[in-house]
């Protein structure tokens, strides 16, 4: 299963689990696209990636294509990941 988050700007934290699966592209937890912003330069915010099981043709990236992360990017891999 895996969630997307379509919202131009997020002012909190985007979190984006993989649980089984096929994704033929690129992940980007920080969006892709200009207009796509996590947090903002007075507001922190984070970008969690959490992979348990599936396929990922592509590259993961915590940050963002063309796109803006005010704080942190966590990536995990495997069963025991950060949260869930």
């Amino acid at each position: 299963m895996v969630e997307i988050i379509t919202q131009e700007k997020l002012h909190k934290s985007a979190n984006i689990t993989v649980n089984g699966g096929t994704i033929s592209s690129a992940i980007y937890g920080g969006g892709n696209g200009s207009n796509s912003k996590v947090g903002s330069a007075t507001a922190n915010a984070t970008t969690n990636i959490n992979i348990i099981k599936g396929t990922i043709s592509g590259n993961i990236y915590g940050g963002g294509n063309n796109s803006v992360v005010y704080g942190d990017t966590n990536i995990n891999i495997g069963k025991r990941c950060g949260w869930r």
